[in-house]
């Protein structure tokens, strides 16, 4: 069985299914016990700067979610922190001394723009591995959300770039046999009403209140913090005789499979349960882009 190690690990979204959770190092302390509930690998409640390489357990693979905050559009007044660097060279430290046969970095496009990202892929390649950096979408692999990311993925050995299926599905057939069970709510004033569609809640804006047919991926999900109790509320279904809001379990089935999506571990309070989930990243697409490494490995 294949030993994972994750770095900036959040809950560990991305991890089910890959293999063994060796060691993940997450710095909130909210979220290491999330992580803790959900792996059964030691979680490092720390920021990876002051992890020191030496003492983590040898693994077959190092995955790194990095923060996308500075990065992302939805933070056009964003750029480059002093933080993002140091958390990059971090990475770096612990890839030197642990050389892990696979690597899979995850962050939003922008991050590419990033002095971090250049750390990251140039020592990567100065490593020996073979590296490739692909921009890819969920909703074309069947999963029933639209959401790029960046992917940069390493080997020792060299193998091919992955070339998404597209195969569409929409976010009605991911949550079709749990929305009876979601809970009853009202549409705001600026919600569109149309009946057997999802309409976004928290986030909607003029460019981007719509309606989302049954056929078509959800929109992308993201995490707007726990402060404030109602950011768990993004997206509502409307039926002929019903309005239901999209629980954060309920977005985990835009992530990838029913049954593994059903099987995560997310806290009672709401709005910290859709901030990692937010904040999380498929393991569907780990898995394609692992498995596709190790074909060539």
């Amino acid at each position: 069985m294949i030993r994972i190690g994750s770095i900036c690990s959040g809950m560990g979204m991305a991890l089910h299914g890959l293999g063994t959770t060796a060691w993940g190092i997450e710095y909130d302390s909210e979220i290491a016990a999330i992580y803790s509930k959900n792996h059964k690998g030691i979680i490092i409640n720390d920021y990876v700067e002051n992890v020191t390489p030496k003492t983590l357990e040898d693994v077959d693979c190092i995955i790194a979610t990095p923060s996308c905050i500075r990065a992302s559009v939805a933070n056009p007044k964003g750029k480059e922190s002093f933080e993002d660097k140091s958390v990059a060279e971090a990475i770096v430290n612990i890839l030197k001394v642990k050389l892990p046969q696979f690597f899979i970095l995850e962050n939003v496009e922008g991050y590419k723009n990033f002095e971090s990202f250049e750390i990251i892929r140039a020592y990567l390649t100065t490593l020996g591995y073979h590296v490739i950096c692909q921009n890819l979408n969920l909703k074309d692999f069947g999963i029933a959300q639209s959401r790029k990311r960046m992917y940069l993925y390493a080997a020792k050995s060299p193998f091919t770039h992955v070339v998404p299926p597209l195969q569409y599905t929409g976010w009605y057939k991911a949550v079709k046999d749990i929305i009876s069970s979601l809970p009853d709510t009202t549409l705001a004033k600026y919600q569109l009403n149309i009946p057997n569609t999802l309409v976004r809640r928290v986030g909607a804006n003029k460019s981007n209140n719509r309606v989302y047919e049954k056929h078509e991926p959800c929109f992308t999900i993201r995490a707007f913090g726990r402060k404030a109790d109602n950011h768990w509320h993004q997206a509502d279904i409307i039926g002929t005789d019903y309005i239901k809001a999209v629980t954060p379990r309920a977005c985990l089935r835009f992530f990838g499979d029913k049954r593994t999506a059903d099987s995560i571990w997310l806290p009672n309070r709401n709005a910290l349960a859709m901030e990692v989930v937010g904040n999380g990243a498929s393991w569907k697409i780990m898995q394609i882009l692992l498995n596709q490494m190790m074909i060539g490995n």
